[in-house]
């Protein structure tokens, strides 16, 4: 998959023409309510498929908007990730600096988004979600579009993650069901909502044929039918050799409470800096 930073938009009037479209507005309408929230926490679990041999690992996200003693605005990011064998990579941003931690090599890097001392840069927030969205690799690109389209702007602005956007739909009210675009054939295959869920289902296709890519957001409904977005699900098959599928789900849970050990980061025993040529890495 492609980073966030490389990932292409539509045009202009392309995205004018999705953005009218009810399933679009049911997303942007729940991006600017979970930006209320002063805290998320964002549940990965992934898996790659390369010619029938599955890789299965988990991200787990949490992202902080607080404020110092002087009042100012601090943010802060923990992302870890982990398959079988343990703990992948670990990045942090603790407020000042934004790490970046390999757990097979033990290495870690560091770029500073507020030095201490100084005051806080007009590019603090840009910064560490800049940081953030290189550090990713795969699937955890789409962690960071998430937190960039939420909270990296003055208002959280969704826009499409399905290229060349061939249709979407919207179901609602409970038990609703539609055909899963990339099974069209199969009765079995469709999406439904639970009490109180609304769908909002987006996939690109080439001429006469199943979707080859699918994303659907699922919404919960509180007591005052208010949506909430709730779930991310993502697929995409590759007609590649070897053959390529990719999926994953987003499960979006907004108000959590940080841990004590979120949001800190010490090199573990015997890790190596890696030092690079970005200015304020080190």
């Amino acid at each position: 998959m492609k980073r966030f930073l490389a990932l292409v938009t539509l045009g202009s009037a392309a995205l004018a023409a999705h953005a009218q479209t009810p399933a679009f507005l049911m997303v942007q309408d729940t991006f600017s309510d979970l930006r209320t929230s002063d805290t998320v926490w964002l549940r990965m679990d992934a898996r790659n498929e390369i010619g029938n041999k599955p890789y299965d690992y988990a991200i787990n996200l949490y992202w902080y908007r607080g404020l110092t003693k002087s009042g100012q605005t601090v943010y802060k990011l923990e992302s870890t990730a982990q398959d079988a064998s343990g703990l992948i990579r670990r990045t942090v941003g603790d407020g000042r600096t934004f790490w970046v931690y390999e757990a097979p090599s033990n290495t870690y890097s560091s770029e500073i988004y507020w030095p201490e001392g100084a005051n806080q840069p007009a590019t603090y927030q840009s910064q560490l979600l800049e940081a953030f969205s290189r550090s990713t690799r795969g699937s955890e690109s789409y962690l960071a579009r998430l937190i960039q389209e939420v909270y990296g702007s003055q208002q959280a602005t969704y826009r499409p993650w399905v290229i060349a956007d061939a249709g979407n739909s919207v179901l609602t009210g409970p038990s609703a069901q539609a055909q899963d675009p990339m099974n069209p054939n199969d009765p079995n295959a469709v999406y439904t909502t639970g009490p109180n869920e609304d769908l909002a289902i987006f996939w690109a296709a080439r001429p006469n044929q199943a979707a080859h890519r699918c994303i659907a957001f699922r919404f919960t409904i509180d007591q005052f039918q208010k949506r909430h977005l709730a779930e991310i699900e993502y697929r995409n098959i590759q007609s590649t050799t070897p053959w390529r599928f990719d999926s994953y789900t987003i499960q979006v849970t907004a108000g959590v409470a940080p841990a004590a050990s979120n949001f800190i980061f010490v090199p573990p025993q015997n890790a190596r800096a890696i030092v690079t040529t970005r200015p304020g890495i080190g």
